[in-house]
């Protein structure tokens, strides 16, 4: 897997957030270095198969959502779709975290 660049994260987060016209683009910004590393250390083959020992990362940071989804399209683990379709109208995904997606 090639390293994901933080850069490429960032305007992922702008772009979904100015879309959709969300809110709490700061939250999402502030936590992409964070993320970007503890996804980079987890087997994320292992959550795609939903394998029983697959590596769990909680976050309770709540309205950083848009930050976390980056993050997961840019490892593999949401499809185009779900972020270009991120708080728009038929939108069927939380703007807040969702345990089911991780």
């Amino acid at each position: 897997m090639t390293d994901v660049v933080n850069a490429d994260i960032r305007r992922t987060i702008l772009d979904m957030v100015n879309k959709g016209n969300a809110s709490h683009v700061g939250s999402a910004l502030s936590m992409v270095e964070m993320l970007n590393a503890i996804y980079q250390s987890v087997d994320t083959q292992k959550i795609l198969c939903k394998a029983e020992n697959r590596d769990r990362v909680i976050l309770s940071k709540g309205h950083g959502t848009s930050g976390l989804y980056a993050v997961m399209f840019h490892h593999g683990l949401l499809s185009k779709e779900d972020i270009d379709s991120y708080f728009l109208d038929g939108y069927s995904g939380p703007q807040e975290l969702d345990s089911r997606l991780s």
